[in-house]
């Protein structure tokens, strides 16, 4: 069933909506969407609900809502994607492509060796844009919650205090591989973080004494594996691991509490 999520609003307190602008143009002239058919509207609230399209004008629709509807539980683990900028359209498919994953925000980052870079006016712009991307891929993907675009933010900025973040991982060809830092976890039997920084560089990679800043920060530098990912890719593989380690993480400790 097709989703939409409506920014700003409080479908709890509703028996009806108006759908305007860019998404009314999406649902009734790129879905096709028709008076009878139903979809799920979502809030900012976390609120959900079966929708039946009762009428369509030439600039909007109305709808009315028929009930709480179910949706996929977010992730447990909160992910933020720190990605550096790239050249053309990087961030964006990293943005679309860890969304439908399960990442929870994403903060475009300026990093040393970044070839591409934002005046304040630009940023605000992109920014916009992102978020748009992002509303697209979590109702494609059926998230409950759009993921966070926040603002932009150089390397020393975001390392200021990484303490907000539960673990805190920055990509490198020199780090432990990510698979084996997940991997020792379980064989220690600990539970996973529940709020994860995943620092991604640019095609140039973080410089030394950007790594190290991140070290002394309190960041553990990890690596994918052998071979040299492309900086879109490597976000979307690190967003991956992650996420099945953490269900692997909670697989073993719900075992172990039924064994005891």
């Amino acid at each position: 069933m097709r989703s939409l999520f409506l920014p700003g609003s409080d479908l709890s307190a509703q028996e009806t909506v108006e759908v305007e602008g860019a998404d009314f143009h999406h649902l009734a002239h790129v879905l096709r969407a028709k008076a009878g058919e139903t979809l799920i509207l979502l809030d900012d609230a976390g609120n959900a609900f079966r929708a039946e399209i009762l009428s369509l004008q030439r600039r909007s629709l109305t709808a009315r809502l028929l009930g709480a509807a179910q949706t996929a539980p977010e992730p447990a683990l909160h992910i933020t994607v720190a990605q550096a900028l790239g050249k053309g359209d990087k961030f964006e498919q990293v943005v679309q492509h860890a969304t439908e994953i399960g990442a929870s925000a994403f903060i475009p980052l300026s990093t040393a060796r970044s070839v591409v870079r934002l005046t304040e006016r630009d940023a605000q712009e992109k920014r916009i844009r992102w978020f748009r991307i992002a509303k697209g891929a979590a109702e494609q993907a059926g998230r409950a919650r759009i993921p966070a675009v926040l603002p932009l933010q150089t390397l020393p900025e975001l390392t200021a205090d990484l303490s907000r973040f539960s673990c805190a991982m920055l990509l490198h060809p020199e780090g432990a591989r990510m698979a084996e830092v997940w991997a020792e976890r379980l064989a220690d039997g600990k539970r996973s973080a529940r709020s994860l920084l995943l620092m991604v560089g640019p095609e140039g990679g973080f410089s030394g004494e950007e790594m190290e800043a991140a070290r002394q920060a309190g960041a553990q530098i990890v690596s994918l594996g052998a071979h040299t990912l492309r900086t879109e890719t490597a976000a979307l593989v690190a967003v991956s691991q992650a996420l099945y380690h953490l269900a692997l993480l909670d697989t073993s400790f719900e075992i172990r509490r039924k064994e005891d």
